[in-house]
């Protein structure tokens, strides 16, 4: 008889509530391979690691941006989106800071797959309050490209506004 290195289960699993509880595990092979516990393990880091440093430590909302925004001039809102969707990036693929995510690296070379790629666009839209496509990591090849829109949409909205 073979034996098999491998075993495929499928079951049904609270992510969020076993990362609550096994944070510990979060470089296990295996859970870094299924998308819903890996963002449910970001979820469950603690608040102030890898989307909220420095300047946008108190951003948690639309409003708290658009103060950040306002006091940045010229390219530093740029540079203030680019570290806003960096920091994205990194909780969502469960990173330890933004520092693991290059401003021009290649959306699909830092490992997302459908189910994060949601979960990142869920998170960017709580923060900027717009309303984004679900296909954010498709359309826009790095996070200097996406913060690019997003400063784009955000004007629109203040003129609209």
């Amino acid at each position: 008889m073979e034996r098999a290195d491998g075993l495929l289960v499928v079951t049904g699993r609270d992510w969020a509530q076993y990362a609550g509880t096994h944070a510990d595990i979060r470089g296990r092979r295996l859970l870094e391979g299924v998308p819903e516990a890996r963002a449910a393990l970001a979820a469950a880091a603690p608040a102030g690691d890898a989307g909220k440093s420095g300047l946008l430590a108190g951003v948690d909302g639309p409003e708290s941006l658009r103060r950040v925004l306002a006091a940045r001039e010229g390219d530093h809102k740029l540079e203030t989106l680019v570290e806003l969707v960096r920091g994205q990036v990194a909780v969502v693929l469960g990173h330890a800071s933004a520092d693991a995510v290059s401003a021009d690296g290649d959306f699909m070379d830092l490992g997302f797959a459908s189910l994060t790629a949601v979960e990142f666009g869920h998170r960017l839209s709580a923060i900027t309050g717009l309303k984004l496509p679900t296909t954010l990591v498709y359309d826009h090849l790095n996070p200097v490209e996406l913060a690019e829109y997003l400063a784009d949409e955000l004007a629109r909205e203040l003129t609209a506004a």
